[in-house]
């Protein structure tokens, strides 16, 4: 089962915005003990100071709780505004709705 982690970041203004992005860019290396699946920034449609950053964990990794590399990024992007840290995994209850036309 794959889990995801989120950091979102709720930044002062543009300028620490811009600011956390580029710390995300130096602090994400390509190489690091544990590495998420797929690691994804993304910004907030309708407010421009939020951003979240997004880790795809693989189902292999035993335990499902905040990572190194989350929390060092959460820590750094802290800097730039307020934080909120989650770790999410599929509700095992519900099916997953996909589309049924393919």
């Amino acid at each position: 089962m794959e889990w995801i982690e989120i950091i979102h970041l709720r930044s002062f203004d543009q300028t620490a915005r811009a600011h956390a992005v580029d710390a995300f860019h130096r602090l994400a290396p390509r190489k690091a003990l544990e590495w998420p699946r797929a690691i994804r920034l993304w910004q907030r449609t309708d407010l421009d100071t939020d951003v979240s950053i997004f880790l795809y964990w693989p189902d292999d990794r035993r335990q499902q709780s905040k990572s190194v590399l989350g929390l060092r990024l959460a820590e750094a992007f802290s800097d730039f505004g307020m934080i909120a840290h989650s770790v999410w995994r599929p509700d095992d209850n519900c099916r997953d709705h996909e589309d049924e036309d393919k």
